[in-house]
């Protein structure tokens, strides 16, 4: 499991939309002997990177971590999907990204030992059509990631991007694609995260997995 690579020590602020199933992953969580605390929150909502960030600071949280993997995808030809959707994917993948980012870097920069886990996907690298704005949303977080690890990696900082392949997620439902074509190059959801807080440890800038 990914909370075996973490010292028993840290306390984990877990973000998702579903109280319900965040409730149940912090229970989980505990009954293994890993701290962790559920935050429920919309980050595709505008304003809730600042919303969720002031109650974090409130409980007397400060971010060493930041793990910043909300994110969706849409299928279809642009014009067909919704500019609701759109906007939405748009302030999930990157404008809450940022946010989160820039409000957690002051409090990192004064430890001195901190990271940033940034997860971008394979499609960041090309354009690809019928998924324009999600692929150029990643392109974003890659480029983004990369400038990041440059700008900090002498001030104890250190920035990855991880770049997950076809993943065996829910993300492939909400986005309406097919999956038939891709099924069997698929990677568990707990490879991949691992992949990434190696990466992480590492140092690495940008890391591939699948």
């Amino acid at each position: 499991m990914v909370y075996q690579l973490l010292d028993p020590s840290v306390k984990l602020l877990l973000v998702a939309r579903s109280g319900d199933k965040l409730q149940a992953m912090v229970e989980a969580l505990e009954r293994q002997g890993v701290w962790a605390q559920a935050y429920p929150c919309d980050l595709a909502q505008p304003g809730a990177a600042e919303a969720l960030f002031r109650r974090l600071t409130d409980d007397g949280y400060r971010v060493d971590v930041l793990i910043n993997n909300a994110g969706f995808g849409k299928y279809g030809r642009f014009d067909q999907i919704s500019l609701t959707d759109t906007l939405e994917m748009l302030r999930l993948n990157i404008e809450n990204l940022v946010a989160l980012t820039h409000l957690c870097i002051p409090h990192m920069l004064e430890r001195g030992d901190a990271g940033i886990l940034n997860v971008a996907s394979t499609a960041g690298f090309q354009g690809i059509p019928y998924m324009a704005v999600y692929a150029a949303t990643k392109s974003f977080v890659i480029s983004f990631s990369e400038a990041l690890h440059a700008e900090y990696a002498d001030r104890g900082i250190t920035v990855t991007c991880l770049c997950p392949g076809p993943t065996a997620t829910a993300f492939q439902e909400r986005a309406g694609m097919p999956v038939e074509g891709v099924r069997r190059f698929m990677e568990s959801a707990e490879k991949v995260a691992i992949a990434g807080l190696r990466a992480l440890l590492r140092g690495e800038v940008v890391h591939v997995s699948g």
